[in-house]
């Protein structure tokens, strides 16, 4: 975790403590906020195929993005952010390491001031994070 920082400040962090992990190993990257914007979405893609990349040794989980109920509904943070998700989802296709979970985005599960889910839906989520995991390593 890399409160308030972009994907490269957090996968820079990360890189040493990944190097040695397997299959038997999941890596979780939820963020990417920061990246989302104009003219950022594109790296922030790349920061995560990198990391898929770089660490096939491994699994690589990626949270989508939630959509941003500060904001209006229309406003280019949130059309950038469905923008960002949607090629998130294609890109994860590209890599047979890298999974997408997909992080639901009701309004009532986010606090004031909209930014951030509420401690339920941060529990759910991480709920989901783990079925998810278990599911795609059971498979494998």
């Amino acid at each position: 975790m890399k409160p308030s920082s972009n994907l490269a400040a957090v996968i820079n962090t990360a890189k040493k403590d990944t190097e040695e992990l397997t299959k038997n190993n999941v890596v979780v990257v939820w963020g990417g906020t920061k990246d989302v914007g104009k003219n950022k979405t594109q790296n922030g893609l790349l920061q995560l195929k990198n990391i898929a990349e770089n660490h096939k040794q491994t699994n690589i989980f990626v949270m989508s993005i939630p959509h941003r109920y500060d904001l209006q509904i229309n406003s280019w943070l949130n059309n950038e952010i469905q923008v960002f998700n949607t090629k998130l989802r294609t890109q994860k296709k590209v890599s047979g390491n890298a999974f997408l979970i997909e992080v639901n985005s009701d309004r009532d599960q986010f606090t004031r001031p909209d930014v951030h889910l509420n401690s339920k839906d941060k529990e759910q989520s991480a709920k989901k994070m783990v079925n998810t995991i278990e599911d795609i390593l059971n498979k494998t």
